[in-house]
């Protein structure tokens, strides 16, 4: 192999393992006595939540655990930071579970914590939540009228910052000197990264050696510094560990609701 310079291209070297089967992803880990979880999520993109039974999920043989927002906090887990410090922006923290609305599709609602993933999957079926559905807007032109629905009472008009740089008055003279003025509308398209292999965690506790959290990642650091601030734990006692990772598109590169509620779950549960 030539020593690696611009221009010149590498061969891979992860292929032979991946075309043969043998990755080792997240999903691929087993430690002794795991247990599996998975999410009820909103179905609506914007209601009010009227009541949660979690009675027959509760029930269910082989489900250990059953979590909504009431055990979130009375637990006093503290809510995802907004990760954006923007000049004057209207900070949301994402609560860990949805509280007393859901304000997108796919917003978790309740978590259960069975022996194996089928049953925490079938237990999540049988969690009975009632929705008063509200209206939502999806344009982001449409979302800052008047009379768009409100996502939250504090932040009218949907607006959650407005951004100004440069030299206002100089952009208002040049304009009112210019010859001609074309105005125009630039639309971005949405952007979904869809990547094979979706967000996933593990993690198993120690007493004497700490956390050990294996997820599909695109950086460590950050997320140990996460981890380590919502579980009040020494980040010394942390090891976060990224295997082969299916895709990542930047959809893996921060923290998630269900990532923070799995890690406090082991970190804070199993020290006591």
């Amino acid at each position: 192999m030539r020593k690696f310079g611009i221009g010149q291209s590498m061969r891979r070297v992860e292929d032979q393992r991946f075309l043969t089967g043998k990755g080792c992803y997240t999903d691929d880990l087993r430690f002794e006595g795991q247990l599996h979880a998975a999410f009820l999520r909103a179905p609506l993109a914007h209601g009010k939540i009227l009541s949660i039974n979690t009675d027959e999920a509760s029930a269910l043989d082989g489900v250990r655990l059953v979590l909504t927002h009431k055990d979130i906090t009375a637990a006093n887990i503290p809510k995802v930071p907004c990760l954006a410090p923007l000049p004057g922006i209207k900070q949301k923290d994402r609560p860990i579970l949805a509280e007393d609305f859901v304000r997108y599709v796919g917003e978790p609602v309740a978590m259960v914590v069975a022996d194996s993933f089928a049953v925490a999957r079938e237990a999540v079926d049988l969690i009975e939540v009632d929705y008063d559905p509200l209206d939502a807007v999806a344009d982001c032109a449409k979302a800052i009228e008047a009379d768009a629905p409100q996502l939250f009472e504090e932040v009218p008009e949907n607006r959650s910052f407005e951004w100004q740089t440069g030299d206002e008055a100089a952009v208002d003279a040049a304009f009112k000197t210019a010859a001609h003025i074309s105005c125009i509308t630039i639309r971005n398209n949405r952007v979904a990264p869809t990547s094979m292999e979706p967000r996933a965690i593990n993690a198993r506790y120690d007493a004497d050696t700490g956390l050990e959290v294996h997820l599909g990642t695109q950086g460590v650091a950050g997320l140990l510094d996460g981890f380590s601030k919502l579980l009040g734990m020494d980040a010394q006692k942390i090891r976060v560990l990224t295997p082969d990772v299916g895709g990542g598109f930047g959809m893996k590169a921060l923290c998630f609701q269900n990532m923070w509620l799995f890690c406090w779950r082991h970190g804070h549960c199993h020290s006591r």
